[in-house]
C-alpha cells in the first residue's frame, strides 16, 4: 500500500464526525492492507513506528515541509518502514545517513498545500489535529 492512502485516511478519520465513520475508514483501510503491511500502518496512525524513537521529531518534519514532493505518490509504507529502521539504527548526528529522513519526506506524496499531513501520521495519534511545533 502507498503511503498516501495511509495518509488520506487518516486525514478522512480525523475529518469524521462520528465513532461509527471513523471505524468504517480504519477498518477499509485494514482490510486493503497486505498482512505484511497491518503492523507498520497501525505503528503509523497511532504515531508509534515499530522502531519507537527513531529521533525525527515534529521540529525536523515541520522544517521539511517545504521540500519539494514527488509528482505522484509512490512511496509505499514498507519503504517508509525500512527508511525508520535505517535511521533508527544510527545514533547521533554524526552518524546519521545525511538526508535520509528528508528523502523519505520528499518521496511522501505530491506536492500540494496540505501536504504536512503525510509527516502528520506518523508524529500524531490518528484523528487529532496537527499543529506547527512550537
Amino acid at each position: 500500500m502507498l503511503l498516501q492512502d495511509l495518509v488520506q485516511t487518516s486525514a478522512a478519520v480525523a475529518e469524521a464526525g462520528g465513532r461509527l465513520a471513523k471505524i468504517a475508514l480504519l477498518a477499509d483501510l485494514l482490510r486493503r492492507l497486505a498482512p505484511e503491511e497491518i503492523e507498520i500502518a497501525i505503528g503509523m496512525l497511532s504515531g508509534e513506528p515499530r522502531q519507537g524513537r527513531i529521533g525525527i521529531g515534529a521540529a525536523a518534519l515541520w522544517a521539511a515541509k517545504d521540500i519539494g514532493g514527488a509528482d505522484t505518490p509512490r512511496l509505499r509504507l514498507s519503504d517508509v518502514d525500512e527508511a525508520f529502521a535505517l535511521i533508527a539504527s544510527t545514533r547521533g548526528q554524526a552518524r546519521r545517513p545525511r538526508g535520509t529522513s528528508a528523502s523519505v519526506i520528499s518521496f511522501s506524496a505530491p506536492r500540494a498545500p496540505n501536504r504536512t499531513s503525510s509527516s502528520g501520521c506518523c508524529s500524531a495519534n490518528c484523528g487529532k489535529e496537527r499543529s506547527k511545533p512550537s
